[in-house]
């Protein structure tokens, strides 16, 4: 069972990203609950399950993103969904999203090994995206 209801926050969060002008009064106006922010640094099943299914998705990955960014550490459990959400986000300047968390919560070695493997093994599409997030 999880042990945060992610589609009402993401519900939540989508609301108050409608209202908003910008990103940063998005990040202002939206409070992540501090559960959420500890759910995320070490989630249990079903809630690597909804984060990682939220990852390959273009509107929830955003509430992902929030929740790297503000509790500064990524679950190893989620680390080959947030790079491959930065692979697979077509702007190069919002790619970061996704990067900088792994980078800081793992290392560049590690982030770059794995978006070298990418580039070596992956679609055009997917060799592309890893070359930007390079």
């Amino acid at each position: 069972m999880a042990t945060v209801d992610w589609d009402a926050l993401y519900a939540a969060y989508a609301a108050v990203g409608a209202a908003a002008l910008s990103y940063e009064e998005l990040t202002r106006a939206f409070e992540l609950p501090e559960a959420a922010l500890a759910a995320f640094r070490t989630p249990a099943g079903e809630d690597i399950r909804w984060l990682t299914n939220a990852l390959g998705d273009d509107e929830r990955k955003w509430v992902v993103a929030e929740l790297a960014r503000r509790s500064e550490a990524v679950a190893e459990a989620l680390f080959a969904s947030m790079v491959d959400a930065g692979i697979d986000e077509v702007n190069p300047s919002l790619n970061r999203s996704f990067i900088e968390p792994c980078v800081s919560a793992f290392g560049h070695r590690r982030v770059i090994e794995y978006l070298l493997d990418v580039v070596e093994s992956g679609s055009d599409f997917h060799k592309a995206g890893a070359v930007n997030a390079l």
